[in-house]
């Protein structure tokens, strides 16, 4: 393996190390880690491309010299701007996405432990219409709150843009209910659940930020399930986490905060923990940049919203991933420059 590469930002207290220079070029696909394994599954691999595949890959984080290894399997679905969560670590639960002809609510599971998919059923959701670039995040009570999809503004009036999904893979099915909550339209989002705060993040070009009281996630202190969005959102409770924004939450007491939010962006992906949130990259709305940006974003989200930039990573993507392992925060993939679609994995990790 080549030897790890940095990209380091000017006055930023983080850098990125490039981790796997070669792994499966996708954008637009699902990752979560379950046992500090990277799974990475569907998505596209040419920019604009309407054909999803139906490729799944790991990437054992605990090996000195991590190897991407192909599952193959052809009950494998084609899907791409999906989202996938875990349940019970050992169950990863692919949530709607395009499936080549239109978007889908359709739900399926893989088991880790037995390597295979299980079929299952789904409910409740409205007919002609489907999921995709939406957010989804696991609560405390064990259901699951969808937020956010491609289309336009009346199509989410007319379908609704927020659901709870409940049922459990031993039975077999899930069941969507609308949920009475009033957003604003978004697809391309990230989604955190800190406290009792639901705190959704880009997708638009205006409202870059919005919240909700009254939610609770399902911590890895409470069960083993950790959650994930198609935008790669994710909140994590481990002890290397916990330092990581520790140190950050240093920074935000010296640093002086924006004097207005940047711009709307969409595609990104984001991290939280002890009250803040990590962006990096996306595709921006300003016009500025014809490419996906690798800007660091950090948000605080106590006592009230401020944001802080953390300079540019150098590494441009949009529709990448991003999992917290037990000792990492690691992004693979996605949409870069000129167009290109990336295969290779970055660690997040603090400067010197």
């Amino acid at each position: 393996m080549a030897k790890p590469r940095e990209v380091k930002m000017e006055m930023s207290p983080i850098r990125l190390e490039l981790m796997s220079p070669c792994g499966p070029v996708l954008s637009n696909h699902a990752g979560c880690l379950i046992r500090n394994t990277l799974y990475v599954h569907g998505g596209i691999n040419k920019y604009l491309s309407k054909e999803p595949l139906n490729t799944f890959y790991k990437l054992d984080l605990n090996s000195p010299s991590p190897i991407w290894t192909e599952i193959l399997d052809r009950n494998s679905p084609h899907l791409s701007h999906h989202a996938c969560l875990v349940l019970d670590n050992r169950y990863i639960l692919f949530i709607g996405g395009w499936n080549g002809r239109h978007r889908t609510a359709d739900m399926w599971a893989y088991d880790v432990q037995e390597a295979t998919w299980i079929g299952l059923a789904t409910s409740g959701f409205p007919e002609g219409a489907g999921l995709s670039s939406h957010a989804v995040v696991l609560l405390a009570d064990g259901n699951i709150l969808v937020v956010g999809r491609e289309g336009s503004a009346r199509i989410q009036r007319r379908y609704g843009n927020s659901w709870i999904i409940r049922g459990n893979v031993m039975n077999g099915h899930f069941a969507y209910n609308e949920h009475n909550l009033s957003l604003a339209s978004r697809s391309g989002h990230t989604m955190h659940v800190t406290g009792s705060q639901l705190t959704i993040i880009g997708g638009r070009c205006d409202r870059p930020v919005e919240q909700h009281s009254g939610y609770r996630a399902l911590t890895s202190s409470s069960s083993s399930s950790s959650s994930l969005s198609s935008t790669s959102s994710l909140s994590s409770s481990s002890s290397s986490s916990a330092a990581f924004f520790g140190q950050l939450n240093e920074f935000v007491r010296r640093a002086s905060p924006l004097a207005k939010p940047p711009c709307g962006r969409k595609q990104h992906v984001s991290v939280s923990g002890s009250g803040l949130v990590l962006i990096h990259g996306g595709e921006t709305f300003d016009g500025r940049s014809r490419h996906p940006v690798g800007d660091f974003y950090l948000l605080s989200l106590r006592p009230n919203v401020k944001w802080y930039h953390l300079g540019s990573s150098g590494v441009g993507r949009a529709g990448h991933v991003c999992c917290v392992s037990d000792d990492k925060i690691v992004i693979h993939g996605g949409l870069g420059p000129r167009n290109a679609v990336y295969g290779d994995s970055y660690v997040i990790k603090l400067s010197n």
